[in-house]
């Protein structure tokens, strides 16, 4: 079988009879929604019919026929939508997306219907065709509302597909922006991974961004918005539960600055993850509460809209030790990592551990992932490491440990962050070396990395001096006499049909 579901013999077939479909296509594309004849239409039939099996990571045939639109036509190998903004209307990493685009884009990508993007298509409403999908298209989860591709797709001018959705969908309008640009039913599922994922983690298998994701999780998913991971390596975490642990056993017990010198943790981060590594600690330091204390602290508690800071002004202690406290006598309480937000769960949210990271990424991500390769194959610094993953798509990923997540195909999430290649320095200068050289978009594009991303980590290479092309860019690009004369001899051949060029 092939990485994507469908065996090899089969993809043949579905793609042999694509280039023979371009006349009865035109003939009829004053109506229709894209290329239904075409390998990849077929295939998704194909899939509807049981015929074909559903490829892994996609949620339902009209899922994975938006993959497909939105490469678009394969013989103009250009995808309707940027490999970010295409990630974040799948629900999807960039890395699984770029496999996809690998393994699909080729030959079952489905081009748009052939209609001109400026001339208005009359008698689009309830009912047509045209106005259904549109509609569809809106209405996924995340909608289709990115500028310039909702057009491309449905083939109207921008024009008219802005006065069709004021008309037939202003709700979906007025929606924020943030709202639009995240998958909620996937995040939805992200929340619930047990051990919980970080928002590194869940922004960068969603391709979104911090504050959208933050945002999504405080309004749509508020019991999971107080959750606090761990962004210390593994290594560093036994630290500092042995410190701990082993500082139980002293006389006196050493103060957080003692274990700070003695694990090279910052007091910050003891503050935060200390009490769930070892609540004893607060008790052996500075001893118990009393009962009258307690029973306060607990009451304050019980009225679920107090911060950590105002309840250690009531109480007449630090936050700091206050957190050590709620642990160490209230151990199922969700403490959130800023001693500013409200302390509103006093158990574990509900639907917590429904998925471990790797049944997530089993049902989530397609079998042609990176996330899926074996432990150690193109891990970014070797076999067997577990190095802290470098530059994610809009933050730093946090660390994954093994022994909290699991090892093994369907863990390995830190192969999703870009730049994260062994050889990606060789492999940007091999694409920088071309002359004509090509675009930073380019070569962004092609490593899955956004452009801010790409230009941090070629700044911390050593380029040979003249390596640049320092030329302007209208010469960079220029086509060389040979290529002008060629292109003109393309221009003259008209197509079979007599009424346009043959190549465009």
């Amino acid at each position: 079988m092939a990485p994507g579901g469908m065996s090899l013999l089969h993809m043949r077939a579905f793609s042999s009879a694509a280039g023979s479909t371009t006349t009865k296509v035109a003939t009829s594309a004053k109506f229709a929604n894209y290329d239904t004849e075409c390998a990849g239409a077929r295939l998704c039939r194909a899939i509807e019919a049981g015929e074909e099996p559903l490829p892994q990571g996609f949620d339902d045939v009209a899922h994975f026929r938006l993959f497909l639109r939105l490469v678009g036509d394969p013989r103009a190998n250009r995808p309707l939508a940027k490999l970010g903004p295409m990630a974040r209307l799948l629900g999807m990493d960039r890395a699984s997306v770029q496999s996809l685009l690998g393994h699909y884009g080729r030959e079952f990508g489905i081009a748009p219907a052939r209609r001109s993007l400026h001339v208005p298509l009359a008698g689009v409403g309830p009912g047509h065709a045209v106005f259904e999908d549109l509609m569809d298209l809106v209405r996924r989860d995340p909608p289709v509302l990115v500028p310039r591709v909702l057009p491309r797709l449905v083939r109207l001018p921008p024009q008219q597909v802005e006065e069709l959705l004021e008309e037939h969908a202003p709700e979906i309008l007025a929606t924020p922006a943030w709202e639009r640009g995240i998958c909620l039913g996937r995040l939805g599922h992200l929340v619930t991974v047990d051990p919980p994922l970080s928002r590194g983690a869940m922004v960068l298998l969603l391709s979104s961004n911090p504050p959208t994701l933050s945002r999504a999780i405080d309004k749509h998913f508020p019991e999971h918005g107080d959750v606090t991971v761990s962004v210390l390596p593994g290594a560093k975490m036994e630290a500092l539960r042995g410190a701990l642990v082993a500082g139980l056993q002293k006389a006196p017990v050493p103060s957080l600055w003692a274990i700070n010198k003695s694990t090279g943790v910052a007091p910050t981060s003891i503050i935060l993850h200390g009490p769930d590594l070892c609540p004893e600690y607060i008790v052996h330091l500075r001893g118990e509460l009393p009962a009258e204390k307690v029973a306060h602290m607990r009451g304050l508690l019980q009225e679920r809209r107090h911060s950590l800071q105002d309840m250690a002004r009531q109480l007449a202690m630090s936050a700091d030790r206050l957190r050590w406290y709620i642990r160490y006598y209230e151990p199922g309480v969700v403490l959130p990592s800023s001693e500013r937000r409200p302390v509103r769960q006093l158990t574990r949210p509900g639907g917590s551990g429904r998925l471990t990271l790797r049944e997530y990424t089993r049902r989530f991500l397609p079998a042609t992932s990176p996330v899926h390769r074996p432990p150690g194959e193109g891990s970014p610094a070797g076999e067997g490491s577990h190095a802290p993953a470098g530059p994610s798509v809009h933050c730093r990923l946090s660390y994954f440990d093994p022994q909290v997540y699991g090892s093994g195909p369907g863990t390995n999430v830190q192969l999703l962050a870009p730049g994260l290649s062994r050889n990606l320095e060789a492999e940007i200068r091999g694409l920088a070396g071309l002359r004509p050289m090509p675009a930073m978009q380019e070569i962004g594009e092609y490593f899955g990395m956004p452009l801010h991303a790409l230009l941090a980590a070629m700044r911390s290479f050593g380029w040979p001096e003249g390596f640049w092309d320092s030329r302007p860019t209208s010469q960079k690009y220029a086509l060389a006499d040979e290529d002008i004369r060629r292109l003109r001899r393309l221009a003259k051949q008209v197509h079979p049909s007599g009424r346009r060029m043959r190549f465009t």
